[in-house]
């Protein structure tokens, strides 16, 4: 941000990645350009809002319009998903489970950023936070023989269309971000669920070979690649999809959870 937005919000970094922002003096977010967003985006994969004020379904929506390319991606309910626990869910999304690290849009269309507001967080010790792990950085990481691996692999997903997205998937593990054009991972741990399960199979690679990829399922929890998030009510979070995977902390049976979701393509 320029100088005059700096005297304006208060911008700290998040450990391991991110950014979070802070009003000093005005708490809509509208009056921050999303110029300014956008080029924080392209240097930090998340950027935490805090403190702004609540926006209505209108507000968030009019918000994503602006921001990038305008374009959001529809589902059967429209752009806008109330991300909470539904009586008889069908899909694991809509329970209090555990939801394995994913990309989104994979079965569809993928979305280039994922904007959350929280409409009512999580009791304190009540679960449900978000993770995120940074794929460019642990990519980053790897050895170079790990690396020649990765990049003969293609992941096939396969899950029944219960919710708003199913079928059969391939994609390779190693992809590259179309807007900053560095390598990224693209994995997704298999769902072991009686709510609408998702099957992994790894191809391109000898079954002796398989143990490197599925030991991901391990190293996107390591502290210095994953970020895990815990809600605060009024919270506004942008997240880069092609970058980052994400996923989700169960949540007591106690415990609220209210999160409206807009992909933005």
């Amino acid at each position: 941000m320029n100088q005059l937005r700096k005297a304006q919000y208060d911008i700290t970094g998040i450990s391991p990645f991110g950014l979070k922002v802070t009003p000093r003096d005005s708490t809509q977010i509208s009056t921050i350009s999303p110029g300014d967003i956008s080029a924080l985006l392209f240097e930090h994969p998340l950027i935490l809002f805090r403190g702004f004020d609540d926006l209505s379904r209108r507000e968030l929506r009019s918000f994503a319009q602006t921001f990038h390319r305008g374009e959001l991606l529809h589902w059967d309910f429209g752009p806008i998903m109330e991300m909470k626990v539904q009586p008889a869910a069908k899909n694991y999304l809509f329970s209090r489970e555990k939801v394995p690290f994913h990309c989104d849009g994979a079965f569809h269309q993928v979305p280039s950023y994922l904007i959350f507001h929280c409409i009512e967080a999580p009791c304190a010790n009540g679960g449900g936070e978000t993770l995120f792990c940074d794929t460019e950085k642990l990519l980053k990481d790897s050895t170079k023989t790990e690396r020649e691996l990765w990049e003969r692999v293609t992941l096939r997903y396969k899950t029944e269309k219960k919710a708003h997205y199913g079928g059969v998937i391939e994609q390779p593990l190693v992809q590259t971000h179309p807007i900053t054009g560095h390598s990224t991972l693209r994995f997704a741990e298999p769902v072991e669920t009686e709510l609408n399960p998702v099957s992994l199979e790894i191809l391109g690679i000898d079954s002796s070979e398989k143990k490197s990829v599925l030991k991901l399922s391990r190293r996107i929890y390591d502290d210095k690649y994953q970020y895990e998030h815990r809600w605060q009510s009024g919270d506004i979070l942008i997240a880069d999809n092609h970058r980052l995977i994400h996923g989700r902390n169960p949540f007591h049976a106690e415990s609220p959870r209210h999160l409206r979701r807009i992909q933005v393509l």
